[in-house]
């Protein structure tokens, strides 16, 4: 009934039904045909997933310019929006993001965080340094290690940490391989430490060290470009100068708040007295003076660490909606894995989890693959809702049609393990052939080229085995699929020049058919060209390799000649 509203401007013409519209940029009359219900479907995939997978405007422009139907802005939207490729695809990062949420610590060693750092060298070759930073103090260290194995760390955090500093309560890591396996964990079981990762590619659940990673690395750069050449050298100076420095969240210097004092400098030494050197006091009065300015310190820099850390969860929560997500809900994760610079990779991965747990308080999420039944541990960050596709949706494919992508793939396969180049190249030109049939007028007179090629279904059961002489290929095809390059019969001949219908070319039409075995056909194949690796090269020639000798009736001259049309086409 609401189609009856646009009768003013309806037509049939050609007994199909148009809506007639005005373009007005052109100023030129647009037929649009009025798509029935049950032909919605192939026209959505047709102007949107065999057309690039293009937005809501440009596919409402297509169509357009070519179809009607009451509603169809609405389906066209719905469409799109629940378009599986596009969501995996395009679709950026939520602004729905999960509220920050900050790790709290009281005292020096209770919370150490550890990472890899790689720069490169002026010869090129990558330097691993291991950054290790106390959460509360903010003491930071860099050692610079042969590679990022875990024996590696290992031995910089007994030797050059736990021996100086004594033992931390808790290491906290990303999942990397040399952090959670099993010689750390017994290193840290024997010394007594607890062990906490992040999620998997969520850096910002270790985000002390990773804060120090791009100071240490602007640092560097600043460095005169002699010094920069020998970077490695100078991380013991570097991390020095920057555990004397006040730091913006505690207030103090990463120095003072573990040794309680201030150290002294290389400027201290040009300019002396700079610092006032204290009283001399026996030991007691000292021990009593540093526990006083330590327990002070230690106040003063929590309550700082408070105050930092609720304005930068306010700068943070301005952006970030905070919509959580409830068990059975259906989520896409995050495409990280992949490696390489990922222009063209999918953002987001095709398979569809479900929410088995919610960790609401830390926002992280176990998601199961309803398949497989496997469970990842993983931050809001990295999860989409994908309630709006419908359930299945995932799985149906993409379109029927061949999509632009897929044109250079759509050729049918032989039965077996017939490929060779020469049968491809026949099966293109049917498809060429049968593509200029349909753009040419209908009724014009003149067979096709696959008529020529092919036999009719009377004539298809008279196939007989191939001569002693022909080529290895023939014995080896499968009997329900014989030569695609055989020799018509003179009954085929006899019907294509009385002016019969043309048959389409197919596995089962295609025969290899003689008048009897005195129909001799010697053909020589050149042998294999190969690269360099092995690799077969195929010959230019894959229709018809050259006939040397043929003994062919006059009855199938013309097809003779289509035979000679084609292998010059293809000989040069």
């Amino acid at each position: 009934m609401k189609l009856l509203r646009h009768w003013s401007r309806l037509l049939i013409k050609d007994g199909m039904l148009y809506k007639v519209k005005k373009d007005r940029n052109m100023n030129v009359t647009i037929y649009q045909f009025v798509v029935p219900d049950t032909l919605k479907t192939e026209v959505l995939r047709g102007i949107h997933d065999t057309a690039g997978h293009q937005g809501q405007v440009r596919t409402l422009s297509l169509a357009r310019q070519r179809f009607f139907w009451t509603g169809m802005e609405r389906d066209i939207i719905n469409h799109v929006k629940g378009c599986f490729r596009c969501v995996v695809g395009k679709t950026p990062e939520p602004n729905d993001r999960a509220t920050l949420e900050s790790i709290c610590t009281t005292e020096p060693m209770e919370l150490v965080c550890i990472d890899f750092w790689t720069a490169e060298q002026t010869d090129k070759k990558c330097v691993d340094v291991l950054v290790v930073t106390d959460h509360f103090s903010k003491l930071a260290h860099a050692f610079p290690c042969k590679n990022q194995s875990a024996k590696q760390v290992a031995r910089r955090l007994w030797n050059d940490f736990f021996c100086v500093y004594g033992f931390p309560r808790r290491i906290h890591s990303d999942q990397g391989a040399n952090f959670e396996s099993q010689l750390i964990k017994e290193l840290l079981d024997m010394a007594g430490i607890q062990k906490s990762h992040t999620t998997p590619y969520h850096p910002m659940g270790n985000g002390i060290v990773e804060r120090y990673n791009r100071t240490l690395g602007n640092m560097i750069r600043a460095l005169p470009p002699q010094s920069k050449a020998r970077w490695p050298q100078m991380l013991q100076m570097l991390t020095f100068c920057y555990n004397c420095t006040e730091h913006e969240t505690t207030g103090f210097a990463p120095f003072f708040l573990v040794f309680g004092r201030i150290p002294r400098l290389p400027v201290d030494v040009v300019f002396q007295h700079v610092l006032p050197d204290g009283a001399v006091v026996d030991h007691c009065e000292f021990v009593a003076h540093l526990k006083r300015d330590l327990s002070e310190a230690a106040r003063i820099a929590r309550q700082n660490s408070r105050i930092a850390q609720a304005h930068q969860a306010r700068n943070y929560d301005r952006k970030a909606k905070g919509a959580p997500l409830s068990v059975g809900d259906r989520v896409l994760l995050a495409n990280r894995g992949e490696r390489g610079k990922r222009k063209i990779a999918d953002k987001w991965e095709s398979t569809v989890f479900e929410v088995a747990s919610v960790k609401p308080d830390i926002n992280v999420y176990h998601i199961r693959d309803p398949v497989t039944l496997r469970e990842k541990v993983v931050h809001r960050n990295l999860l989409l809702p994908v309630s709006f596709i419908p359930a299945g949706n995932e799985c149906i494919p993409v379109s029927t049609c061949p999509s632009v992508a897929d044109s250079g793939q759509g050729e049918p396969e032989l039965p077996g393990d017939v490929q060779d180049g020469e049968t491809k190249t026949v099966r293109w030109l049917m498809q060429m052939d049968q593509a200029s049939d349909r753009d040419s007028a209908v009724g014009q007179p003149g067979c096709s080229l696959g008529a020529a090629f092919s036999v009719p279904t009377s004539e298809a059961e008279s196939t007989v085995a191939p001569p002693a002489g022909c080529d290895p290929l023939v014995s080896r095809l499968p009997s329900p699929a014989p030569s695609i390059e055989s020799v018509v019969s003179r009954s085929a001949s006899s019907q294509l020049l009385a002016g019969d219908a043309p048959h389409v070319l197919s596995p089962e039409l295609v025969t290899d058919t003689r008048l009897s075995t005195g129909d001799r056909v010697v053909r020589t194949q050149p042998p294999p060209l190969c690269t360099r690796s092995g690799r077969p090269v195929k010959p230019p020639t894959r229709l018809i390799c050259k006939i040397n000798e043929q003994q062919v009736d006059d009855s199938v001259s013309t097809v003779d000649s289509l035979f000679s049309f084609v292998r010059n086409m293809f000989s040069g």
